[in-house]
């Protein structure tokens, strides 16, 4: 499996819940407000795909694997530790 970095930004509605639901739905950590890690076997089109469609079309989403270099500062707690174990 792979990991990727997602992050967003919702604009107008803003509606986090089902956007949180549906990242939950894979193997993730929360790490900054606007930025999570998740570890799939899809490739980065599908998970945009697949977010796609719980945001609106005036949000914005990233979806970027996560290769063997990183550094974390002050991320949400277990952050760290979940990259250590995931990569």
């Amino acid at each position: 499996m792979t990991v990727y970095c997602v992050g967003y930004d919702l604009k107008k509605d803003r509606d986090y819940k089902k956007l949180f639901e549906k990242i939950k739905t894979y193997n993730s950590c929360h790490a900054l407000e606007s930025m999570w890690f998740i570890e799939s076997d899809k490739d980065v089109g599908a998970i945009r795909d697949d977010l796609k469609t719980v945001i609106d079309s005036d949000d914005a989403v990233i979806v970027i694997e996560v290769v063997e270099h990183w550094a974390t500062r002050k991320v949400i707690t277990g952050t760290t530790d979940w990259l250590k174990r995931e990569l």
